[in-house]
């Protein structure tokens, strides 16, 4: 409908002051994809995407694992997880809003953290969720994660890429940490149809590790020490603090000035952490990073 003139002078005159102060926030949003603005904005959208709003919480916990893993990715060569501080002095990104928006990869305990904190939110409950910790043979740590579903725990391991299901139905409940020290219960689910998707995009080490993990869960790390910390038995440490506020991914625009996004780095310039906790890491690759886990990988097996 055409708008008279005056209409038009009114709207110019009510911008002109915003204009002088500059534009706070510009988004431009996708009903196909979930808002990177704050997590409790983004999984929201995951669960209004998926169809699964009123859905069983067994039905949105798959929606969540199979988008956190989506935009947070496990990459090998140079910084794997996300690093930041003084120069010399950097450590890990811990900000939830950070790793999922952007970064967008790190390594298996940045994804639990994010998938731990999310379905802790959009439950309102902070009991909801728990990172998960097992420790191998070797001394090495990998994190997880169980999410409280229809008044049971159900285990995922975001990293490797799978979870449990204890018969092949779509309806079927998600088992939990001690269920997957079952070796059985991983065999089973190879052949099924409604299995996780994806299910061990790579059968090499984390197919391997899967079967390492025995069937015992503590409840807390103090819990699993107190019983001599047994190898390969996951206990819970949660990490998700409902009073610690997440970095604004608002912006403001001031007069003059303009933003330009890229899809890569055309650039071909990276930034190298050289604190004592970085130089643990792979040794950076020449080309860049190397996302481990792709598009095109996802539900392939």
């Amino acid at each position: 409908m055409p708008i008279s003139f005056k209409t038009a002078l009114c709207a110019v005159l009510l911008a002109l002051p915003l204009a002088a102060q500059g534009v706070r926030g510009p988004l431009v949003t996708n009903d196909a994809w979930p808002r990177a603005t704050t997590i409790d904005d983004w999984v929201a959208d995951v669960m209004r995407i998926e169809g699964v709003e009123k859905a069983t919480e067994t039905e949105q916990a798959k929606a969540l694992f199979q988008w956190v893993r989506l935009f947070n990715r496990m990459a090998t060569g140079g910084m794997i997880q996300a690093f930041e501080g003084k120069h010399g002095a950097e450590d890990y990104v811990l900000d939830i809003h950070k790793t999922l928006f952007v970064y967008g990869w790190g390594y298996c305990d940045t994804t639990s953290r994010i998938a731990e904190a999310a379905w802790a939110r959009y439950k309102h409950n902070p009991g909801a969720a728990q990172r998960v910790i097992t420790q191998h043979e070797d001394g090495g740590y990998h994190t997880m994660y169980r999410l409280n579903l229809d008044g049971r725990w159900g285990a995922f391991d975001p990293r490797y890429g799978y979870y449990l299901i204890d018969h092949d139905a779509p309806d079927a409940r998600i088992l939990d940490w001690a269920e997957i020290g079952v070796d059985e219960n991983i065999r089973k689910n190879q052949t099924y149809r409604n299995r996780s998707k994806p299910f061990f995009e790579y059968f090499g080490a984390e197919w391997e590790r899967a079967f390492l993990i025995n069937e015992c869960f503590y409840q807390s790390q103090a819990a699993w020490e107190a019983a001599g910390s047994p190898v390969e038995c996951v206990f819970a440490d949660p990490k998700y603090d409902p009073n610690v506020r997440f970095h604004d991914m608002d912006f403001a625009l001031l007069p003059g000035m303009t933003v330009e996004r890229f899809w890569d780095n055309s650039e071909r310039k990276f930034y190298r952490p050289t604190s004592k906790r970085a130089q643990r890491e792979e040794a950076f690759l020449p080309e860049g990073r190397f996302y481990r886990v792709t598009e095109q990988m996802l539900d392939r097996n």
